[in-house]
């Protein structure tokens, strides 16, 4: 070897994560240095790239060490192994037409030297086991994501609000963020809350980010929130390769609740400027002239007494109509006499759920059942799926046979999808709307008490289905299935409401009272919605 031997020190990893990569920056240099002070070599620089050498051009460090190399300012390669100089077959043409050339005289590795004067061959095939052993990879890689696919996974790393189990492999919510994320979509749903208050509320009720080893926990960020917002894979869908694929996951919302969410996303892209928020607006409609009513605040002075006072109106906005306005005050009055025809007493909803949870908990139970029934059915379609595939190519069927085939089995597993995931949201659905509705019929008339105008609006958006002010009158048709609560019998449920005391299933007017809310919550096909939740920062 000549003693005139000038090398560059080249170590590199694939990737900045440090837990990923088996031989580390530190590992490859303290390695190298020995090398070179036992050999007594002369290292002219060292240099450091993290970045894949699977593909050509894209390695800077890598670019400098041969510009270097070409300029003389070196004639050698310090490298730990032959794959970190070259993993794909340009740059390790470059380096082999180098060392051919005698431009390069020598890349040494701790198991071999390689020579401008040694026969290439030797070389080229380790650059060539070099860049076959990235293609399996990459293929192993490719049949892996594919399998997951195949059964339902997600193959990529878990979403926010998600980890992996280590024993399935599957994606499982995440105890400690999964109910917060579900919390930020409850909000959202409401129609209640602006993305950044959302965003405000998960991060102090203590949402932080999986850890990071650069970073550390970290609060949600907008940009996070918005991605959830949009992504299929809350509802129980994955993207893979441009295609919508079912997961096994378990969703965080409804694909109805998704689609609604959007519906209310792009509603929020164009927001209209206020330079004051109201508890009604956007609710009522002008019974003239059918424009919606705006609300406004003035102040009032009273020359006798010298005092002012703010009073908030909410009038016609559409210019030439007779504008007879209502106060706030007036308009709460009047929601609030509605809602304590429909107020049920706690003790009795408190009752009540625990019936509902009670009976919840028992069909889902039966579900689960009848769930993996239909699980086993859907392994055993699959399995005859590719087991046809195999007999087409073997010849046993002709084209139209497979064709024919193939249409009957995918017919028959969609149907087996349809009814397990009818099942179970109806089962659901039927559960939260009965549910909902016994927590509005208890809460409301407090929630329209408070000071929040954000309570204030979801009861008034929930239970009205729509607002009429007429020269000063306002008029409120109430939702359907609120409506019909008034209308049953027992013949009204304020006669339940200070009735106290019965022990579970000894009265049965509770009971019917209960079977009544169930068929009114059943009314409509979509579920009654719940109120947001009252936090800290509601005052």
């Amino acid at each position: 070897m000549p003693a005139t031997t000038r090398y560059i020190l080249y170590a590199r990893k694939s990737t900045d994560n440090s837990d990923r990569q088996v031989q580390s920056i530190d590992d490859q240099l303290a390695e190298l240095r020995n090398l070179a002070a036992k050999r007594g070599l002369t290292v002219a620089c060292e240099l450091i790239e993290k970045h894949s050498a699977k593909s050509p051009g894209e390695r800077p460090v890598f670019n400098e060490m041969l510009a270097k190399i070409r300029r003389g300012e070196a004639d050698g390669i310090l490298a730990w192994h032959l794959n970190r100089i070259s993993r794909n077959p340009v740059d390790g043409g470059h380096v082999s037409w180098l060392l051919q050339t005698g431009v390069l005289k020598s890349i040494l590795t701790p198991l071999r030297e390689y020579l401008s004067s040694d026969n290439v061959l030797l070389l080229s095939v380790e650059q060539g086991a070099a860049n076959q052993e990235i293609i399996d990879l990459r293929l192993g890689v490719r049949r892996g994501l594919e399998g997951k696919v195949r059964r339902g996974m997600y193959p990529y790393r878990p979403k926010a609000g998600y980890q992996v189990d280590p024993i399935t492999k599957d994606h499982v919510p995440d105890p400690a963020r999964f109910h917060l994320l579900k919390r930020a979509w409850d909000m959202l749903l409401t129609g209640s809350y602006s993305g950044p208050r959302i965003l405000e509320r998960i991060n102090a009720m203590g949402y932080r980010t999986r850890r990071s080893l650069k970073k550390g926990d970290r609060p949600l960020l907008p940009s996070g929130l918005y991605q959830m917002f949009s992504d299929p894979f809350y509802c129980g869908y994955f993207q893979f390769e441009g295609e919508l694929m079912e997961g096994t996951h378990q969703p965080m919302v409804t694909k109805e609740q998704f689609k609604q969410a959007q519906i209310i996303l792009g509603r929020e892209i164009r927001p209209k400027p206020k330079s004051h928020e109201f508890a009604f607006t956007g609710l009522i409609q002008c019974g003239v002239c059918g424009a919606a009513v705006t609300g406004e605040r003035k102040w009032k002075h009273y020359p006798k007494t010298g005092n002012s006072r703010l009073y908030t109106y909410y009038r016609c906005g559409r210019n030439g109509c007779p504008k007879r306005a209502v106060t706030e005050s007036d308009f709460e009055a009047v929601l609030l006499q509605d809602l304590e025809r429909v107020r049920l007493a706690p003790e009795f909803v408190d009752w009540a759920l625990g019936v509902l949870e009670r009976e919840h908990g028992e069909l889902r139970i039966a579900d689960e059942a009848i769930s993996q029934e239909r699980h086993q059915l859907t392994r055993g379609i699959r399995a005859k799926l590719d087991r046809l595939s195999d007999r087409y190519l073997e010849g046993d069927y002709s084209p139209d046979e497979f064709r024919e085939t193939k249409s009957r089995l995918q017919a028959e597993l969609n149907r087996v999808h349809w009814e397990q995931e009818t099942q179970e949201v109806r089962t659901r659905n039927q559960y939260e709307s009965a549910r909902n509705l016994l927590c509005f019929t208890r809460d409301a008339y407090a929630r329209v008490s408070s000071n929040s105008l954000e309570q204030k609006k979801a009861v008034a958006r929930t239970f009205g289905a729509s607002y009429t002010l007429t020269l000063g009158s306002l008029e409120i048709q109430i939702d359907p299935r609120l409506d019909k609560l008034l209308s049953l019998e027992p013949a009204n449920p304020r006669s339940h409401r200070h009735e106290v005391g019965d022990s579970a299933g000894s009265n049965s007017d509770w009971w019917a009272l209960l079977h009544h809310v169930r068929t009114c919550a059943e009314l409509s096909n979509e579920v009654f919605p719940a109120l947001p939740e009252p936090d800290i920062f509601d005052h």
